[in-house]
């Protein structure tokens, strides 16, 4: 698994198209999106729907992992005294931790630039830690060294559970390069 490929939609069983191994839940997803449109003109049909659905669990895990480590006061002291050397590199050894991290994912149904409805999700997920190495060089994460990740986790609409994840280990690479990720570590 490269870690450009440690997403949620692979974690949750949820292909990156939105199709499910569980397909009854997405009906009863897309039964109920429709009733609460039913009001409104809408010009087209709600056959990309379930493509949408899909790329709403295409997170990547390093990102929600280091966007929630830089806001620990320990690891941003590290990173700040790094920016002042930049010549050295530093190691942070994560002591076993629980990460808990919450989503709020949407679409929106859009027609001649107005927003007809918006479809509001939730994605609460916990990762259970241990054994990872943060190396920081120049004021950023340059790479993660993983060690045990367990993760549980639900996806729901409403009163609907799309997708649900039992805490159980996840298999990621040793190493994981951190790149891409917002200086002010927010998830986008």
């Amino acid at each position: 698994m490269s870690s450009s490929s440690v997403i949620l939609s692979d974690i949750f069983g949820v292909s990156r198209d939105g199709s499910s191994q569980q397909d009854s839940p997405w009906d009863k997803l897309s039964g109920k999106i429709k009733e609460e449109i039913k009001d409104i003109k809408w010009p087209g049909s709600l056959s990309g729907f379930s493509k949408k659905n899909g790329e709403l669990l295409n997170i990547k895990i390093p990102d929600i992992l280091v966007a929630s480590w830089k806001k620990e006061q320990a690891v941003q002291d590290i990173i700040d005294e790094s920016a002042t050397s930049p010549d050295e590199t530093f190691y942070i050894e994560l002591v076993e931790h629980t990460i808990k991290s919450e989503h709020h994912p949407y679409i929106e149904l859009i027609a001649k630039g107005v927003v007809l409805k918006k479809i509001d999700f939730l994605l609460s997920i916990l990762f259970k830690l241990k054994g990872f190495v943060l190396k920081i060089k120049d004021g950023k994460i340059e790479e993660i060294q993983t060690g045990n990740c367990q993760i549980e986790g639900t996806f729901k609409y409403q009163d609907i559970t799309l997708a649900r994840k039992e805490l159980s280990p996840i298999k990621l690479p040793g190493t994981i390069p951190v790149n891409g990720i917002p200086p002010d570590g927010a998830v986008r």
